[in-house]
C-alpha cells in the first residue's frame, strides 16, 4: 500500500499535470480583438464575411455614403459601387481574393484587383444581390423573388421544393456546390432549404417551432440557421437532415447561427432575455461561449454579432466600444501568459511543499 507520503506526491503531480492540462485544453478559447476602423469620411463598418487569410469585406458609411469595403492587415479599402448606384455593400469573400455583394439594385462581384463588374439577372428581373461565394467561384443570392446561382457568368434559377412560393433566397454554398437558403410559402411561413444537385429539399423545422432559415454551410455538408415561433428564435444545427437546437448563452432567451466552419465551430448571436439586445457567441462542440468573455485585453468592449469564421477560427462581427458601433476581427491565441504562469507557478509550488515535507519526514525516522 502507498504511504501516505507517496499518496500526497501523486496528488500534488496530479494537480500539476491538471493545471498544465487545463490549459492546453482552453487554449483556443482566447482571442485577441482587432478594431477594424472606417472608411474615409465615416464613422461605422458593418463586418460580414471573411476568407481563410483574414481579408475581411462588408459595408460602411464613408464621405461617397454606403459603400463596400475590404480590410486587409490593417488596411481598409472602399470597394465603390456600379455605375449611377446610391450604395454598396459586400457580403463574401473566397481565398482567390474574389468579393459578391449588391451595389444598389444590382449583383455584383469584385476581382482580386478590386474591379467590380456585375452579375447577370433572370429575364424581367430587374433585381439581384448576391451572398456568398465559394472557392470555385461559384456564387449564390437572389434575383427577383428567386434564389439563384452564378456559375461561370450565368445565372440559373434554383426550384424550390414547394409549389407557388411566394419567395426563395439563397444564403450559402460550399466548396461542393451544395446551396443552403430558404423559401416561403403563400401563408408567408419561412422553411429552411438545402440544394443539392439541382433538388431542393425542405429541411426538418424542430418541435415546437414553426418556421427556420438556413444561413450558411461547411463542407461537410452540416447547416446552420434559425427556427423560430412567433418571437422567440433559437439557433440550429442541421447534420444528416436532422435538426438540433444549439443553446444560448446560460440565462438567455433565444439564439441565432450564422456560419460554420470545416472543424463544426459556429458562431451566431444569443439574445439577452431582458431586451433585444445580442451577445456575440461561439459554440465550439457543444460548448457555448460568450465571445465578450474571451478576448484578451480588449477593454470597453461589447460583443453583440459574430457573423463569419473561417478556417483557422478567426472571427468577425459587429459591437459596441465604449458607446460607439464598431466592428471587429477576433484572432485564436495562446491562453494569456499571466495566467499560464500562474497556474504552472501553482503546480510547482505544490510540488515544492510535498518535497519539504518528504526531506523532514527523512529526517525524523534517521
Amino acid at each position: 500500500m502507498p504511504s501516505h507520503t507517496q499518496r500526497q506526491t501523486c496528488r500534488a503531480l496530479a494537480v500539476g499535470l491538471a493545471a498544465l492540462t487545463s490549459l492546453s485544453a482552453h487554449a483556443a478559447s482566447y482571442y485577441t480583438l482587432t478594431d477594424l476602423g472606417s472608411l474615409a469620411g465615416g464613422s461605422s463598418l458593418d463586418a460580414y464575411g471573411l476568407n481563410d487569410s483574414g481579408t475581411v469585406v462588408g459595408y460602411g458609411n464613408s464621405q461617397d455614403g454606403n459603400r463596400a469595403f475590404v480590410w486587409q492587415n490593417g488596411s481598409i479599402s472602399n470597394l465603390g459601387a456600379w455605375p449611377d448606384s446610391w450604395s454598396s455593400g459586400a457580403t463574401s469573400i473566397n481565398n482567390a481574393g474574389t468579393i459578391v455583394g449588391g451595389s444598389s439594385q444590382q449583383a455584383v462581384q469584385w476581382s482580386a484587383g478590386g474591379q467590380i463588374s456585375a452579375l447577370p439577372t433572370l429575364p424581367g428581373s430587374s433585381y439581384a444581390s448576391a451572398h456568398a461565394i465559394n472557392q470555385q467561384g461559384d456564387v449564390v443570392g437572389v434575383s427577383g423573388d428567386e434564389a439563384v446561382v452564378w456559375r461561370q457568368g450565368r445565372v440559373s434559377l434554383l426550384q424550390t421544393p414547394i409549389n407557388n412560393a411566394r419567395y426563395s433566397l439563397a444564403l450559402g454554398i460550399n466548396d461542393g456546390g451544395t446551396i443552403v437558403g430558404r423559401t416561403v410559402d403563400q401563408n408567408y411561413q419561412s422553411s429552411a432549404v438545402v440544394w443539392q444537385n439541382g433538388q431542393g429539399t425542405l429541411l426538418e423545422t424542430p418541435t415546437p417551432f414553426t418556421e427556420s432559415l438556413a444561413t450558411d454551410l461547411n463542407n461537410h455538408n452540416q447547416i446552420v440557421g434559425i427556427a423560430a415561433l412567433n418571437n422567440l428564435d433559437q439557433a440550429v444545427l442541421w447534420e444528416n437532415g436532422q435538426a438540433r437546437v444549439l443553446d444560448p448563452i446560460a440565462g438567455d432567451r433565444g439564439a441565432a447561427a450564422y456560419d460554420i466552419n470545416d472543424a463544426g465551430q459556429i458562431v451566431g448571436f444569443s439574445i439577452l432575455p431582458t431586451a433585444y439586445e445580442f451577445r456575440a457567441v461561439l459554440w465550439d462542440h457543444g460548448e457555448t461561449v460568450d465571445l465578450s468573455g474571451s478576448v484578451i485585453d480588449a477593454p470597453g468592449w461589447s460583443l453583440g454579432q459574430a457573423q463569419g469564421i473561417n478556417a483557422s477560427g478567426q472571427i468577425v462581427g459587429w459591437g459596441n466600444f465604449k458607446g460607439a458601433y464598431r466592428s471587429f476581427l477576433l484572432t485564436p491565441t495562446a491562453v494569456p501568459e499571466v495566467q499560464s504562469s500562474v497556474m504552472l507557478l501553482m503546480g510547482l509550488t505544490g510540488l515544492g511543499v510535498l518535497r519539504q515535507r518528504q526531506h523532514k519526514a527523512r529526517a525524523a525516522l534517521a
